[in-house]
């Protein structure tokens, strides 16, 4: 559906409508400087959706717009995946002036409430099954990105969603960019510092491993419940340069294996082309799923919640 649909007639698209009179708006979810996201329920099929709406009028800053039309194209192109947030139409609500985007309804919120509110809260760390087991999906995820040539750019705990029966998803592509044969590089700088690669936050361009740094950080932050380079004395300055190097405390080794720090390690190397692809990152998380289910998975099911077989 194009920007230019008419909102005098109501359009549907597998029992989408793309209009808002299609849809009864239930409660909020939650809301950015640019962006809000709504419950709703399409009233003919009954359906529940989460609808993200850019208001346009909002955004004054090139670079912003180009984020909120970028997310917007890649919605309508993207992504049919088991571990990408669905967006099943999109359309333009002239009279509001705002792009909206019906998307998959995930009922048990993001990945960063469910490890604070779950498990930092109660001052335990998350069981090692359960760690490979949200982490896999999430790598998952980003491979078939990168398989259609999409890097994400803003990976992180928040923008990884979980849905019935702990099925954990990647989602907002706020600042995803298409990378072409004439596209090696995209130099601009966005994205969430803590999670930044060092080739980001030196300018220098960056590929699909920029993606792959962010995953050994959030691989980091389900061991540990915090981000490898958060540090509330940090300055941008003292930030920057613990990125470069790398330099960040190490996982408990007490509580994981050595196959998870060394995921860790070989994901946060600060040269990019030592890093491995997503593809290596997901086989290599598949195979300690697997592992831990067939050796501990009775133990790991014990320690865990939420989670079905």
């Amino acid at each position: 559906m194009s920007f230019g649909t008419s909102d005098r007639e109501l359009y549907e698209e597998d029992g989408y409508p793309t209009l808002m009179s299609g849809y009864r708006i239930i409660e909020d979810l939650g809301e950015g400087c640019f962006a809000k996201v709504q419950l709703a329920e399409a009233i003919r099929s009954k359906k529940k959706v989460a609808l993200k709406m850019v208001n346009l009028n909002n955004i004054e800053d090139k670079e912003v717009m180009a984020c909120a039309q970028k997310e917007y194209e890649l919605a309508r192109r993207l992504l049919r995946h088991k571990n990408i947030v669905q967006t099943f139409t999109t359309f333009k609500n002239f009279e509001s002036n705002t792009l909206v985007m019906v998307m998959e309804y995930m009922p048990c919120g993001d990945l960063e409430h469910y490890i604070h509110s779950e498990f930092l809260g109660e001052n335990k760390l998350i069981p090692e099954f359960k760690v490979w087991y949200i982490f896999e999906q999430i790598a998952g995820g980003i491979e078939f990105m990168h398989e259609k040539k999409i890097i994400h750019r803003d990976l992180k705990p928040a923008n990884c969603m979980i849905g019935d029966e702990f099925v954990v998803k990647v989602g907002d592509f706020g600042l995803s960019r298409m990378r072409s044969a004439a596209t090696i590089e995209v130099k601009t700088v966005c994205g969430t510092p803590y999670y930044m690669s060092p080739e980001r936050i030196l300018q220098r361009g960056y590929t699909y491993a920029s993606d792959v740094w962010s995953l050994g950080c959030l691989l980091y932050e389900l061991a540990t419940a915090v981000s490898p380079f958060f540090g509330e004395r940090h300055n941008s300055y003292s930030l920057s340069k613990k990125v470069e190097t790398a330099d960040y405390p190490p996982v408990p080794e007490d509580c994981y294996s050595v196959m998870l720090n060394d995921l860790i390690k070989v994901c946060l190397t600060s040269e990019f082309e030592e890093r491995p692809s997503s593809h290596i990152v997901h086989e290599y998380s598949k195979i300690m799923v697997n592992y831990f289910k067939k050796h501990c998975r009775e133990r790991a099911l014990s320690q865990s919640c939420n989670m079905e077989d």
